[in-house]
């Protein structure tokens, strides 16, 4: 997300914005009660419990742009241990970062870096294969991607909903038209896949109510976090005191989840969501 400045150490890290983004700022920040949590209420971990057979793990992590040089958050992608890790806001640079510390840790990468916000990435421990980058209707493309995992040949959807306003609009104006953009955007992309994905996870810019991620519940999809710890935020803005769950992973009905948290480290305006899954059951399906 473009407009808030994230919370964190000694890192650096600055955006700028204009006057009329600042005078947003403080309006979310009034209106904060009603439209997200204040403060981190205590982070729930992972349950430890040994892995069985046909489970794995998948993360989502918005590494935010311009942090590829800060040690912290480069360090919080290994921390993850996911078997596949998706990400967002991968530039040139982070490319070449990911490459060069986790080359040998995930050998099968596919990356489509963009400058600003709008770069697409994949880590992961088993076969990758590119299934289309998919055109944005709006602001940022999704990524399709085929991947052999122990709950079987999953097709995956990487997406970056766009954020704060679409091209051409002013931040208040573009707050108030997310929501529609947002289902626009996701139906658009599920259209555009050459093959169904079981998986649709990334950074949606809304909470899970939001039109999006509804949108995708209504047609058989189960939001992994909502069902392990509801209303864990992944995201956080204003010095900390703002948070909210804008990042999610959806599992389609093939797929079912065994557990679901967040990782609060790096330096980042998100932090990575991690679940583990498995092929559900088949009386299940």
């Amino acid at each position: 997300m473009l407009l808030m400045v994230p919370s964190g150490g000694n890192s650096g890290i600055h955006r700028s914005a204009s006057g009329s983004e600042r005078v947003v700022v403080r309006l979310l920040a009034v209106c904060v009660a009603a439209f997200g949590a204040l403060g981190c209420s205590e982070v729930a971990g992972p349950v430890e419990r040994p892995r069985l057979p046909g489970e794995f793990t998948l993360a989502t992590f918005n590494v935010y742009f311009p942090a590829a040089d800060d040690a912290e958050t480069v360090a919080t992608v290994g921390e993850l241990g996911a078997d596949v890790i998706l990400l967002q806001e991968i530039s040139p640079r982070w490319q070449q970062v990911l490459e060069q510390r986790y080359g040998e840790s995930y050998p099968y990468r596919l990356f489509a870096p963009a400058g600003g916000a709008g770069g697409l990435g994949v880590l992961s421990r088993f076969p990758l294969r590119d299934e289309g980058l998919l055109a944005p209707p709006i602001k940022h493309p999704a990524w399709l991607v085929g991947v052999v995992t122990p709950a079987g040949d999953l097709h995956l959807l990487n997406v970056h909903l766009r954020a704060s306003k679409r091209p051409g609009q002013n931040v208040l104006s573009g707050l108030f038209s997310r929501s529609s953009d947002h289902e626009l955007e996701i139906r658009t992309f599920l259209a555009a896949c050459r093959a169904p994905p079981q998986v649709v996870a990334g950074d949606f810019n809304e909470g899970p109510r939001g039109a999006a991620v509804q949108w995708l519940v209504q047609r058989g999809f189960a939001d992994a976090l909502e069902q392990h710890h509801p209303g864990e935020p992944t995201f956080r803005a204003l010095g900390g005191l703002y948070t909210s769950t804008l990042d999610h992973v959806l599992l389609g009905p093939e797929l079912t989840t065994i557990d679901a948290w967040v990782l609060r480290r790096g330096n980042s305006d998100h932090w990575p969501l991690i679940v583990r899954l498995r092929r559900a059951a088949p009386e299940t399906l």
